[in-house]
């Protein structure tokens, strides 16, 4: 971008919320909230972007520990186990299944 344009986009942009604020003194006030809003919001997702950016590089330099054989049913009551906490709230209940759906599997 040019810094012509930069100034030109400015002036312009003040000379429309000059206008704006005459004719209707509360759009202004609307305009400017909707803003921050909208800015509010883009820090948010770029907050969440870089937590999990350093979450994720710090699992991957994290060393893998090494897994000690399970007994023949603790998987089944892994799942068993995850299965209830599913059930049992409905936001994550519908969150399961679009993950099932997605990956072609049924709750079972």
């Amino acid at each position: 971008m040019r810094w012509g344009s930069l100034i030109v986009g400015g002036i312009v942009g003040v000379a429309a919320a000059a206008v704006v604020a005459r004719r209707r003194p509360g759009a202004l006030h609307l305009l400017g909230e909707a803003t921050c809003a909208v800015w509010r919001n883009v820090r948010h997702r770029a907050a969440e972007r870089i937590a999990a950016a350093g979450v994720g590089q710090a699992l991957r330099q994290q060393r893998t520990a090494t897994e000690e054989p399970k007994s023949p049913g603790a998987e089944a009551a892994d799942m068993a186990m995850l299965a209830g906490l599913a059930a049992s709230d409905p936001v994550a209940r519908r969150e399961t299944d679009k993950i099932l759906a997605d990956n072609g599997l049924q709750h079972v």
